[in-house]
């Protein structure tokens, strides 16, 4: 079935571009689709638990478990793969262009599961039994079961009912970017580059903002109760993962505001898009490859080499393809002043920007030295918060003066009537309190 859908993917890049300007290009998607809806059925059924046939239904599912924790996350996920595909984007111009890029992501990710099928991980979600522990499957038909009648259960720090929301809604986040990341290749692609595809993507963007923010925030009450005796960030490499996506993409929610407004900041819009996407699947590659010891990796696989190659490539084809699109990306407007609403815009998403890199950086330094060098050093929460305090005492102030300040160019009229109050205010609680 899986083979089949990704037929009818390449199929669908086909017939979109045949067809571009007809209204057939959904019919190979929408069959794609099903096959895909009907290999995840298919999967589910495995991990009822009456069934233990596959290796990973006997790993991790228990005749005792709360049903709730398998089929409200598998469902809600189904949900957010396939609930907004199915419905036509207002834009024509280009509607095919992002469901191919939507599908060339999905065949990404079954392609990476074909590819570790095939090397000796604990990847394959089709595995069976009999192949993963042939000496068990043995003693079961000696005693006469074709499958065990029951299985190992989950670790049982992921038995809390906070697993029901916490991986569905980051999921939610991590995949919900591929679209404005899609308009966006489209837009490069196309040449279409005014601000109609920003403005298209703005729904998307603040549903997998809103997702994205809130599977941390549940995160780190799932922490706060089964880790850490009561603390709720440790910046563990893996909810630095999560982390940094999230940053990048408040910075280009703020960014992208210039430019439907002002026209201008469109490269560095592009940059963060894409480097949110990227970062997005390298959040996968730090949870899924093991590479990083983390607290909440409970499990290893092949699939970290290949994640890691998805990421170079997606970095160098939107990269090759952002330089070739420069000269159709230049700013129809520019910073008149430095003391400009735009201006604070600006700074504000440098302030996001500084911090993804120094989460990044903190996170990827063991690794990395240890390649390098042969040592691997224990970045903790010392660095971190070295780091981000003063990051985030400045991005308060930014916030608040934001506001106040005029678009373009700010007089000294208008400082002083906006600055005046808020200050005067400020000083007597101040003496107050």
């Amino acid at each position: 079935m899986l083979f089949w859908a990704w037929v009818l993917a390449l199929y669908m890049v086909v017939v979109v571009y045949q067809n571009r300007h007809r209204n057939h290009d959904l019919i190979p998607y929408v069959m794609s689709v099903c096959m895909l809806v009907l290999a995840f059925f298919v999967f589910i059924m495995t991990l009822v638990p009456a069934i233990f046939s596959l290796s990973r239904g006997t790993k991790n599912i228990i005749n005792l478990i709360n049903l709730a924790l398998l089929l409200t996350t598998v469902l809600t996920i189904l949900a957010a793969s396939i609930g907004k595909f199915l419905r036509r984007f207002d834009n024509k111009n280009f509607k095919e262009y992002v469901l191919v890029g939507v599908i060339i992501a999905v065949m990404l990710f079954f392609t990476a599961t074909a590819l570790s099928a095939k090397q000796p991980a604990q990847s394959d979600p089709f595995e069976r039994l009999s192949v993963s522990n042939p000496q068990l499957q043995s003693q079961l038909k000696k005693s006469g079961y074709s499958s065990p009648p029951d299985g190992q259960g989950l670790n049982p720090m992921l038995q809390n009912y906070g697993m029901i929301l916490h991986p569905p809604t980051l999921y939610m986040g991590y995949v919900g970017f591929t679209i404005p990341f899609a308009f966006a290749i489209a837009a490069l692609l196309t040449r279409k580059l005014s601000s109609i595809w920003t403005a298209s993507t703005r729904k998307w963007t603040i549903f997998s903002w809103f997702f994205l923010g809130a599977g941390i925030i549940l995160g780190a009450q799932w922490a706060y109760m089964e880790l850490g005796w009561g603390g709720y960030w440790a910046w563990d490499p893996v909810e630095n993962a999560s982390f940094m996506p999230w940053l990048t993409g408040t910075a280009y929610l703020h960014s992208v505001m210039i430019q439907e407004r002002k026209n201008m900041l469109k490269v560095w819009n592009m940059i963060l898009i894409i480097a949110t996407f990227a970062l997005s699947f390298f959040g996968t590659f730090l949870t899924r490859s093991g590479i990083l010891s983390s607290v909440h990796t409970f499990g290893a696989s092949s699939l970290g080499t290949f994640f890691l190659g998805a990421i170079a490539l997606i970095l160098l084809l939107s990269v090759v393809l952002l330089i070739t699109r420069l000269d159709d990306l230049k700013s129809e407007n520019f910073l008149e002043s430095i003391l400009s609403r735009e201006s604070t815009f600006l700074i504000n998403n440098l302030i996001f920007v500084f911090s993804a890199f120094a989460v990044f950086w903190g996170t990827i330094y063991p690794g990395f030295s240890e390649a390098v060098f042969g040592t691997k050093p224990t970045v903790g929460p010392p660095f971190y918060n070295k780091i981000m305090v003063p990051f985030a005492l400045l991005l308060f102030l930014v916030t608040a003066i934001c506001p106040l300040i005029a678009w373009r160019r700010a007089s000294r009229k208008n400082l002083r009537k906006n600055f005046a109050k808020p200050f005067l205010t400020a000083g007597i609680v101040g003496l107050v309190v």
